[in-house]
């Protein structure tokens, strides 16, 4: 699937708790995506007590104080992208870090895989891997 048609179909769904939009790990890379020439839509769900500001026509914000958590975001997220008709959505949060790189390679595994109705990166940090996790006597454990 090209690069544009998947940001077209795809809704961003980002959850704050104490931080501004533009203090996220993965601003940077989503401003530049709201500046592009392909439509892009995310979905912002901030839980911290006090609502802060965001004003751009592709983000749809909602400020929670109640902080009900990420699953209770990341559900109404689901229900924003079917308004939308949106047929994915990538979930983050605050402390999520993204490139323009990941984005394509979402694309690209659509392309290979269009069957799959969920995609579960690996995750790395300096360790080593640190997602998919294997389960071990109830403990989850690095691979």
């Amino acid at each position: 699937m090209d690069h544009a048609s998947f940001l077209q179909k795809l809704l961003i769904v980002l959850v704050l708790y104490k931080k501004r939009f533009d203090e996220t790990s993965s601003y940077h890379t989503l401003e530049s995506l709201l500046k592009g020439s392909s439509p892009i839509s995310i979905f912002i769900t901030d839980n911290s007590p006090e609502a802060c500001h965001v004003a751009h026509p592709q983000i749809i914000y909602r400020h929670c104080a109640e902080n009900r958590g990420l699953s209770s975001a990341y559900n109404e997220g689901a229900i924003i992208a079917s308004q939308l008709h949106k047929d994915w959505m990538l979930l983050l949060d605050q402390d999520t870090d993204i490139d323009i790189t990941f984005i394509r390679s979402m694309a690209d595994a659509l392309g290979r895989y269009p069957d799959s109705v969920a995609f579960a990166p690996n995750l790395y940090d300096s360790y080593g891997r640190v997602s998919p996790f294997r389960w071990f006597m109830a403990i989850g454990r690095r691979t």
